[in-house]
């Protein structure tokens, strides 16, 4: 994220802090969890292979949300 910040930083933008950048890198994380769970609406119709790779996803995205507390932008 701070890569970002200075890239944005070196073509000119300079109302964009790195906290602000964070909060909403944690803002987007805490909606991974939406994806991979989207297919259990539909989940007796998806092939095994598939239902694996939405599990997957799902303890990935959990992983990822908890590693950098992406939940605490919504308090």
């Amino acid at each position: 994220v701070r890569e970002y910040v200075d890239m944005l930083a070196g073509h000119g933008v300079t109302d964009y802090s790195f906290d602000e950048a964070w909060r909403h890198y944690r803002f987007a994380v805490a909606y991974y969890i939406v994806l991979p769970t989207l297919p259990l609406l539909v989940w007796d119709s998806l092939p095994e292979r598939s239902r694996r790779l939405c599990m997957r996803l799902v303890d990935r995205a959990v992983a990822t949300i908890d590693e950098i507390d992406a939940l605490e932008v919504f308090r």
